[in-house]
């Protein structure tokens, strides 16, 4: 059936370029006959599409556009509470304690004598690897805290996994069971620093471990999630994995040029499997 897609939201311009209604990747499915942006959406119902048997699907890119995504038409994607629960630095950790996960994810120490260092610090309430910092002791932990981007922001502490790679499988769910994955190793070169943009030396497509597929399907299950997710992790050995943080959302290494088939894999398994928004 032709297909309208309303991207929900506006993000960094790499992904306005990837999902914008000349892109390659609507090439690649050919019922997507029409794209449109909402770009600040605010709830409501979004009207049908004008045009006689063309479905609308909702496309919500980041975190607040789900949680703000409207009605009406057809979506795939997952509930405010799961959103708070894995998007939540906080909770994520209070979730994989509470369903006896921790052995998908490092360590996260409960008190900061407890601390094991080197350790990593992250700020509750950012996000895409921001307020992310490797403490290599205590009196670096001190000082941090008197840093303006960390002073009286509440902070979790947790294991170092120490590797020079650091991968991230994409997936797409429904009610908490993966339909479809595809994942990216990206080389940093160092063994114990925080990924950026910038430190990437080479990334490149590898077929998802069964370890991590593992992990990223228990932690998901719990909560039968809906809608497309990406997890970062590493490889502590060929059988173990541990989840870093999940996303859950579209990622950017889905919105990258090269990467447009995998991008359109992508959403052609959430159109088959998108339901009404009533």
């Amino acid at each position: 059936m032709d297909t309208r897609v309303l991207i929900c939201g506006t993000h960094a311009a790499s992904w306005m370029t990837a999902l914008a209604a000349d892109a390659p990747v609507w090439r690649l499915l050919p019922e997507v006959v029409e794209v449109g942006v909402l770009a600040q959406p605010q709830g409501g119902v979004v009207p049908p599409s004008p045009v006689a048997q063309r479905r609308t699907l909702l496309l919500p890119l980041l975190e607040p556009h789900i949680k703000a995504c409207p009605r009406g038409g057809l979506a795939l994607i997952p509930t405010p509470a799961m959103v708070d629960v894995l998007a939540g630095k906080g909770a994520f950790a209070q979730y994989v304690a509470a369903f006896g996960l921790a052995r998908y994810c490092p360590i996260s120490y409960r008190h900061v004598d407890d601390a094991r260092y080197p350790c990593v610090a992250k700020r509750l309430d950012l996000f895409a690897g921001d307020g992310i910092a490797i403490v290599p002791d205590a009196a670096a932990l001190a000082a941090l805290r008197q840093h303006p981007i960390w002073h009286g922001h509440e902070i979790l502490l947790q294991e170092l996994v120490p590797g020079t790679v650091e991968h991230v499988t994409h997936c797409v769910c429904k009610d908490g069971e993966i339909l479809w994955h595809a994942s990216f190793a990206y080389d940093m070169g160092a063994t114990t620093q925080v990924r950026t943009p910038d430190n990437v030396r080479a990334m490149q497509r590898v077929a998802t471990s069964p370890a991590a597929l593992t992990a990223i399907g228990e932690i998901l299950r719990p909560l039968r999630y809906n809608g497309p997710c990406n997890a970062d992790y590493k490889l502590v050995t060929p059988g173990r994995a541990l989840v870093l943080e999940t996303n859950p959302r579209l990622g950017g290494s889905l919105m990258l040029p090269d990467n447009a088939d995998v991008l359109a894999a992508c959403l052609a398994c959430v159109l088959a499997h998108a339901e009404p928004r009533l």
